[in-house]
């Protein structure tokens, strides 16, 4: 089924249960009049987040090769862009940036990306190396900012941590301010545009392609979909609960250490677990969504926009004729396993001092 016609059919379905609000262009309904107007960006909430947060924010960069410290590189995105192409994997810290988020899990990625591109690396070595240059990249950060780490507990003020292995072996650390789970208002999401065709490696050139999928400045992810089925985000993994049960694709995503967060907490709480991608002709059977990553942990969906007719599922995001949101208001299940994850988050961390 193609996104057009699950959203065509899940209309017919929900506009007589009121689950939805569905207008024509050029006539938004209130809730969405209220979006702001600015223009699209290429940047995920997260990043853009923090981008803007500060003009001057305080950034390092750390190479294997040398372990020379680089201050106030571009910020994550366009620094990953400017290096070769190469496997890479991005974590955060918790205790004021003297801990890293499930380690053993990142260095394990950078591991298996690598095999997965190609890359000469002998995986042992590897791990060193990188636990290495990440220690000596958070070092220098702290120093950078004059030793003020951040309070433990105040995980909106941790540290984002990119960690890019290039085809010559040499790993690259990069180290910025995590910045907020949310930018302020509603979480919104849309849905638009196809999965990565490799979505088990965590390749950097996902980062420039990406780029074709222009976002609105006012929603906080795209989710992808393929034949009606909505796979991951494009910085996210993609949950819904349904009939009580947590789904999420089991397939052709990236096995992020946020979402093994989420399945392992769902399943200590009791919650079914059924691993296939979420169908966007059951939207009107959700009871919550949800994206997870890094940085928003996992964090509900206030907001899912759709969009049928015209160019409304191209890559540009416009010209759609209807415009369906779904609004969410979040079952006790969805706040209880929002909760877990945050602590499962802190109590799974690993300290690198």
């Amino acid at each position: 089924m193609s996104l057009r016609s699950g959203i065509e059919m899940t209309i017919a379905r929900c506009s007589s249960r009121g689950l939805l609000t569905s207008v024509k262009r050029g006539q938004r309904a209130s809730t969405l009049s209220k979006r702001s107007s600015s223009g699209p960006t290429d940047v995920s909430t997260s990043e853009r987040t923090t981008s803007t947060a500060s003009g001057n924010e305080p950034r390092v960069v750390v190479s294997s090769a040398d372990m020379r410290v680089v201050t106030d590189p571009p910020g994550g995105i366009a620094w990953l862009e400017s290096m070769p192409r190469g496997a890479y994997t991005t974590t955060r810290t918790t205790g004021g940036g003297r801990c890293v988020f499930e380690l053993g899990f990142h260095l394990q990625r950078l591991v298996d990306s690598s095999l997965l591109m190609a890359l000469r690396v002998d995986g042992e070595a590897l791990k060193l190396r990188a636990m290495e240059t990440l220690r000596r990249g958070v070092e220098a950060y702290l120093q950078h900012t004059a030793g003020e780490a951040n309070p433990a507990g105040e995980d909106d003020r941790e540290l984002k941590l990119t960690v890019l292995v290039c085809n010559s072996g040499d790993v690259y650390v990069h180290v910025s301010p995590l910045g907020p789970r949310k930018a302020p208002g509603p979480v919104r999401v849309e849905i638009r545009g196809a999965p990565r065709a490799n979505a088990a490696a965590k390749d950097s050139e996902w980062v420039t392609e990406r780029k074709k999928l222009a976002k609105p400045e006012d929603v906080n992810e795209l989710v992808l979909e393929a034949n009606g089925a909505l796979y991951e985000g494009l910085s996210s993994n993609f949950f819904t609960l349904m009939d009580g049960t947590l789904h999420t694709a089991g397939d052709n995503v990236l096995m992020g250490s946020v979402r093994e967060s989420v399945l392992r907490q769902a399943a200590a709480l009791g919650i079914p677990i059924v691993l296939d991608a979420p169908r966007l002709d059951d939207l009107p059977r959700w009871e919550a969504a949800f994206v997870s990553s890094t940085s928003r942990m996992l964090l509900p969906i206030d907001e899912l926009t759709v969009r049928s007719g015209g160019n409304g599922g191209g890559a540009d995001g416009k010209g759609g004729e209807t415009v369906v949101t779904r609004t969410f208001d979040h079952a006790p299940d969805a706040r209880a396993l929002e909760a877990a994850v945050k602590a499962d988050i802190l109590s799974s961390s690993e300290s690198i001092f």
